[in-house]
């Protein structure tokens, strides 16, 4: 049971009194100091926890972009390089030298 509050400038002590099961009483006592301190760090802890998040979500975020640009630069890519062979598709009066040609700048993108 709460038995008394005091608080002088920044200190607050609580009394605190109990009756054990054997009939004993028992009294204690809890100070606080500077409980304003405490609360501003308790504030302070909140806050950074929530700019991790925020920085943890951006961060998400932009690797999804980053990721779906990538894979579109790379299809991109994989179209342009396509384009040189597509020319040939279908042709039946290739040269020897351009299948040399072919050979080599597959050689080369590979």
């Amino acid at each position: 049971m709460l038995n008394m509050i005091k608080s002088s400038g920044r200190i607050i002590t609580l009394y605190f009194n109990e009756i054990t099961k054997s009939g004993k009483i028992s009294f204690w006592r809890i100070k606080w100091k500077n409980t304003s301190k405490a609360l501003i760090m308790a504030g302070e802890t909140l806050i950074a926890i929530l700019v991790i998040g925020l920085f943890v979500t951006i961060n998400t975020l932009f690797g999804r972009f980053s990721k779906n640009i990538n894979k579109q630069l790379e299809a991109s890519n994989i179209s342009v390089k396509n384009a040189v062979f597509m020319g040939y598709e279908g042709r039946v009066n290739i040269l020897v030298t351009e299948v040399a040609s072919i050979i080599n700048y597959a050689k080369k993108i590979k």
